[in-house]
């Protein structure tokens, strides 16, 4: 049977995601409210993605993947720089990562997607 005769299935998706991943894009955002242009981390995709997880939106497995590749890309940006203690909303490194969940998303990420590929 080739892949134009399979019956279309409905992507399966996930919103089990921790809470802390919701609560960390959803600083993000108020950062941006409240800093303007003193946040200047973040693509336009980082922040879509903080808008879906701030609204708790179901994620696919081709979102997972995208996550987990941010994160692997990004290693080392979960805690603030020294320079920013006093002004972390100004760390690109870490707003970015925060974005898109933190390290709670990482960690979710990972353990799902294992789940999945089992």
């Amino acid at each position: 049977m080739s892949s134009k005769d399979k019956p279309t299935e409905k992507a399966e998706t996930f919103s089990d995601y921790p809470q802390t991943a919701t609560n960390n894009a959803k600083r993000m955002l108020e950062w941006r409210e409240k800093y303007g242009d003193e946040v200047r981390a973040g693509t336009p995709t980082g922040w879509r993605r903080a808008s879906m997880l701030a609204n708790r939106a179901p994620l696919t497995i081709d979102m997972l993947n995208r996550i987990k590749s941010f994160f692997a890309r990004h290693e080392g940006n979960q805690t603030i720089a020294d320079r920013y203690k006093e002004t972390p909303w100004r760390d690109n490194g870490f707003v970015s990562w925060n974005l898109w969940g933190g390290t709670a998303m990482r960690d979710w990420v990972n353990k799902k997607l294992n789940e999945i590929n089992d």
